[in-house]
């Protein structure tokens, strides 16, 4: 019995000096059972990418005129400070919530201003860590992406407290402009390389061409 109360004692000790550890973490908010983090510049944060199991199938048939049809928002978004990564701690779940200008609505609403983009993995402090899956874009500031999303399903995350206009920023799809130029993910993610089928795979078209072409494909 007396065994039993020092574990009780020791296991309640250790929870109180995790949550202490959390908040003396720069950076870090507390919000019931969530763990705010903010992101810091990734040049200086070690980027690991677990292993992703893509549909082959799915993607095989996927094509421009179907994720016009099925996304809720298809837009070109430049990525904005600030990054937070939140920890569900109970569910061990971590994901991160991207703020983002939008620049040109090719489907959605048009009175847009900003966005919130949502995205599994982030960033973990304890190691100086930014853990994500395969496949999956890592968004920085300043960086442009003409992204195919679906808006977050508030009642299934009621317990998350989402921003309004929060919308999930999508996978192997997205495209990157650089210079004025789109590349697939394929450039960036070897494993799109096989799953992305060869129509959704682009290379330094020009981003007017790019959109033009993706419309005419409707």
């Amino acid at each position: 019995m007396i065994r039993s109360k020092w574990v009780i004692m020791l296991v309640g000790l250790v929870m109180a000096l995790m949550v202490f550890i959390g908040s003396c973490i720069p950076g870090v908010e507390e919000a019931e059972n969530i763990m705010i983090y903010e992101v810091p510049d990734l040049s200086n944060v070690k980027i690991t990418k677990a292993l992703a199991i893509y549909s082959s199938i799915v993607y095989k048939s996927l094509t421009y005129r179907r994720l016009l049809s099925e996304r809720d928002l298809i837009a070109i978004v430049e990525i904005d400070y600030p990054i937070k990564t939140y920890h569900v701690v109970e569910k061990n779940f971590y994901f991160t919530l991207y703020k983002a200008k939008i620049i040109r609505v090719i489907k959605g609403p048009e009175k847009l201003d900003e966005i919130y983009l949502y995205q599994i993995g982030g960033y973990r402090p304890e190691r100086n860590v930014f853990w994500t899956l395969e496949g999956l874009p890592v968004f920085r500031p300043g960086e442009k992406w003409l992204l195919f999303m679906r808006k977050m399903n508030y009642e299934k995350n009621a317990e998350i407290n989402l921003p309004p206009n929060t919308y999930h920023a999508g996978g192997l799809e997205a495209i990157k402009i650089v210079n004025g130029k789109v590349y697939s993910m394929d450039n960036f993610e070897k494993i799109a390389e096989t799953i992305l089928p060869e129509q959704l795979k682009v290379k330094g078209l020009p981003l007017q061409e790019f959109i033009e072409k993706v419309l005419r494909e409707t």
